[in-house]
């Protein structure tokens, strides 16, 4: 006669995991091998929120997107959940001259810590148009940017008409033997970079350096920042 079951625990023994089933008409005991398979995403990808955005938690993750941007899919939006720790990894900006970045970018406030490379968070930025335009927001950079071509700042290389780079803040080290570098934005097109600060030191290394600032090396739109970071180089420079 069946008993119905009323109960069951689990607890693992010397040949598997033992199920203890509890029924109206005594203990039964079942010794089972199993497995438990874990189901995640796949390696590098982050995950996404209700609205589509990528959530990224770590280095892998950032660079999954730096990679996803610059392969053609630019206007996709991510979200930082925590601090990113870049170390031992030579960075590629997001967005290229031909896949600028065209999405929304929202730091929350955390750091992407010990970038280095040749230009900065972000290389090329670029909306579709003026009701699209891309957005980089809430986000710090501390590391060292080394750079060797013309149009580098710490959160944006160069930023065209339809973007807006708001409420970021620049701790990192910029050294380069170029032109139209910036602790926040080397080079703007146009867009509009507002309520940034640096506090990082932007040297110009070469002759030829010039277009050197504490927030811009060349901006059209700058509103609410201040530098207090040392800026120095050979050609033209200044405090923003």
């Amino acid at each position: 006669v069946k008993t119905p079951v009323v109960g069951y625990t689990f607890a693992e023994d010397g040949t598997g995991h033992a199920i203890s089933v509890e029924s109206d008409g005594g203990n039964y005991k079942a010794v089972c091998l199993f497995t438990f398979e874990y189901m995640k995403a796949d390696d590098g990808i982050p995950e996404r929120n209700d609205a589509g955005a990528y959530l990224i938690t770590t280095a892998d993750e950032l660079l999954w997107f730096a990679d996803e941007v610059n392969g053609g899919n630019n206007e996709i939006t991510a979200v930082l959940q925590n601090d990113i720790n870049l170390g031992g990894i030579t960075w590629t900006a997001i967005g290229t001259k031909e896949e600028k970045f065209a999405g929304t970018f929202d730091g929350q406030g955390y750091t992407v810590n010990n970038l280095s490379g040749g230009q900065g968070l972000f290389g090329y930025v670029d909306g579709a148009s003026d009701d699209a335009k891309a957005a980089i927001r809430n986000v710090i950079v501390d590391g060292t940017i080394t750079a060797e071509t013309n149009g580098v700042g710490a959160i944006a290389g160069t930023v065209g008409h339809n973007a807006t780079i708001e409420s970021c803040g620049n701790l990192a080290e910029l050294t380069a033997a170029a032109s139209y570098v910036g602790g926040i934005v080397g080079y703007n097109e146009g867009g509009e970079i507002k309520n940034c600060y640096n506090w990082g030191t932007v040297l110009g290394t070469s002759a030829s350096s010039e277009y050197l600032g504490g927030i811009a090396g060349y901006a059209n739109k700058v509103v609410n920042c201040y530098n207090a970071g040392f800026v120095n180089g050979t050609g033209a420079h200044g405090a923003l």
